[in-house]
């Protein structure tokens, strides 16, 4: 089970990288107030799709710490009843690595997407502060 399927994620990330192309075209100077509120939008747009890839990303995350967790449960109730808890611990450790693994990668991914959306945010604040103070200029007669 999954927030979004395969196919949806994929066009996801193809209409974020059209997005960011799009945002590229703009020059980073823009003395334009079209132009740099069109950049906003385009940055909010992003935001939105990053925000929605970073559910996905947490959503994955805990999945893989369930599947992790129950392996481990698992092998735990399956070794040799002589064993201790605390061996049993120990084995069930070693015989998840790859699980551990998995789950790590996908922490980092719901990371990595958190710090994406934080920046765009980040981003979109910074413009609309910069078109305030352009709009504020053209009104004055400084630009």
């Amino acid at each position: 089970m999954s927030i979004y399927t395969k196919e949806q994620i994929g066009k996801k990330e193809a209409d974020l990288k059209s997005l960011y192309k799009r945002i590229n075209e703009i020059p980073e100077d823009v003395d334009n107030p079209g132009d740099l509120a069109r950049k906003i939008t385009l940055y909010t747009m992003a935001q939105g799709i990053i925000g929605s890839l970073y559910a996905q990303s947490i959503y994955e995350h805990g999945h893989a710490k369930v599947v992790l967790k129950n392996k481990r449960l698992t092998l735990i109730e399956s070794y040799p009843s002589g064993e201790t808890i605390k061996s049993k611990e120990a084995r069930a450790e070693i015989d998840t690595f790859d699980l551990q693994e998995a789950e790590a990668l996908a922490r980092a991914i719901a990371k990595r997407w958190e710090a994406a959306y934080n920046q765009t945010e980040q981003l979109a604040n910074a413009l609309k502060k910069e078109l305030e103070i352009l709009n504020d200029e053209l009104r004055a007669g400084g630009r």
